[in-house]
């Protein structure tokens, strides 16, 4: 909402009152000279730049459609104008220097040419800019559905962890995938029997399962990688992976042909054909002789 005041002085300038003129420059003047301090550096300047920009207010007020605040259209003015005015006299000023670096110091030792240190201490109208803009976003934030815009103030304004924030929203856990940035992970069991002979597997996605064929001698964490699968990324829109963890299952109950066959298995099978179990029984070897 802008400023009541603001509003009844924009109306006056527009009948061309030349008492609104003069409110104008006491109020906005002094802010508008301090702005341009900060970008030209230069009183003198800064005293023109001021003066161009109360000049362009008045004779332009008609265009003012209102979107913003008076404040912030006078701040984009005195900043295009210093802009402006920096661009122009750019090749000036730096013949200036250069004339300045030959002059000898005075007796307080400062070059005759030397400019003023600028102010750089809060502006008003920037104070005004981020309160519109905090206002902007609490008023976006509210608009939300309460679904989205809890989790929003838990994380983006009271800096709550994805963590702590689904503690406090008691959240469960997905019962299939764990997040890390946009990627998912997963893990997907097969049998001994799949492991060894190579086998056929469904690995779950967002939308349902899709197959995937895994090699004879699939080991116990070998990952499958489904890429573009996963989440979006939140800046860049591109979406992670769906990384599923191979976990080879160990049957804990045999009947007994099942067992028979398992014996027989390993008298065929040996050392040979284990080479990991092989390369674990040679370090031990190794180590304790």
């Amino acid at each position: 909402m802008r400023d009541p005041r603001d509003e009844r002085l924009i109306e006056r300038l527009r009948t061309s009152d030349q008492l609104a003129v003069a409110e104008l420059a006491s109020i906005y003047g002094p802010k508008i000279y301090q702005l341009a301090f900060r970008y030209v550096k230069n009183r003198e300047d800064a005293e023109e730049v001021a003066q161009d920009v109360l000049l362009k207010v008045v004779t332009k007020i008609h265009a003012f459609r209102g979107d913003a605040a008076l404040s912030s259209w006078i701040y984009r003015i005195t900043f295009n104008t210093a802009m402006s005015r920096l661009r122009s006299a750019k090749a000036a000023r730096a013949g200036e220097a250069h004339e300045d670096s030959l002059d000898q110091p005075g007796v307080s030792g400062e070059l005759p040419g030397a400019r003023e240190v600028a102010d750089w201490t809060s502006m008003a109208d920037e104070e005004v800019l981020r309160g519109e803009m905090r206002r902007r976003l609490m008023k976006a934030v509210l608009e939300l559905p309460a679904i989205y815009r809890v989790p929003v103030v838990l994380r983006d304004i009271h800096g709550l962890t994805t963590q702590e924030a689904s503690a406090v929203l008691h959240v469960k856990d997905h019962p299939l995938f764990e997040r890390d940035g946009s990627d998912l992970h997963c893990e997907v069991p097969i049998s001994i029997a799949q492991a060894a002979l190579g086998c056929e597997v469904e690995v779950p996605n967002l939308e349902g399962t899709e197959k995937v064929s895994l090699a004879a001698g699939t080991q116990s964490g070998d990952t499958v990688k489904l890429r573009g699968r996963g989440l979006p990324d939140l800046r860049s829109g591109a979406k992670g992976d769906i990384i599923a963890r191979i976990f080879v299952e160990v049957p804990t109950k045999l009947d007994e042909k099942q067992r028979a066959l398992l014996e027989e298995l390993a008298k065929t099978m040996g050392d040979d054909v284990s080479p990991r179990r092989r390369g674990f029984v040679d370090k031990l070897r190794d180590l304790f002789e």
